[in-house]
């Protein structure tokens, strides 16, 4: 099934939504390829994948996905490998995420360029207040939950975690995003497969065994 939308000719995977389930402005979005990327390299391990076509991924991933912006290099959201490309970042499977999944490092340029321009006013959808801070995305126009996560995941913020104890949610259950005056919910209540991520989260930077 998965090889049905690989393309031979730039080497990348194809897709029709985005993590958030919308349609894909173009059809190569970076993280997703990373995602292949990291299950094939699991695969690997079991004989189920060829260490060639591995390589070739993340070559591929590098070729077309590395873009000049704000803050100098940085990998895009998606591209048509045809020279256009989007700069853009969705919390539920943000390119912050690439260095945790193993992809690059976290001190690597092209990566500190893109998770400081995701977490930054040059991303239209990026939200500071006095109290709070995180991204969203086009799909939902407010802070995520899952934004705080992904950076924690790569840096571990104390300031991070110290927001996260102010946040009131869904009268203490995971939503998908907050109000950035509040912190209470503005959409998704009781959103599970977010409480699943942020009690993962909370164990690997709280070191809880």
């Amino acid at each position: 099934m998965l090889h049905k939308w690989y393309s031979p000719e730039c080497g990348l995977y194809r897709t029709e939504l985005d993590p958030s389930d919308d349609p894909v402005t173009y059809p190569y979005l970076i993280y997703d390829n990373v995602l292949v990327w990291k299950a094939l390299s699991f695969l690997f391990k079991y004989g189920y994948a060829s260490k060639e076509h591995i390589d070739n991924l993340e070559t591929s991933i590098k070729k077309y996905g590395i873009v000049e912006g704000p803050f100098g290099k940085m990998y895009a959201w998606s591209t048509d490998c045809n020279g256009n490309y989007e700069i853009y970042d969705d919390p539920p499977g943000s390119l912050a995420l690439i260095s945790y999944y193993g992809f690059c490092s976290s001190n690597d340029d092209v990566y500190i360029n893109t998770v400081r321009w995701i977490y930054s006013p040059e991303n239209k959808y990026y939200f500071k207040t006095e109290k709070f801070d995180g991204t969203g995305c086009i799909h939902t126009p407010f802070p995520w939950l899952m934004s705080i996560c992904n950076y924690l995941l790569v840096y571990k913020d104390d300031k991070k975690i110290k927001m996260i104890e102010n946040l009131e949610l869904d009268n203490g259950f995971a939503c998908e995003s907050f109000d950035g005056e509040t912190g209470i919910v503005k959409t998704g209540n009781a959103f599970a497969t977010c409480a699943g991520f942020f009690g993962y989260t909370l164990a690997k930077v709280l070191s809880i065994k």
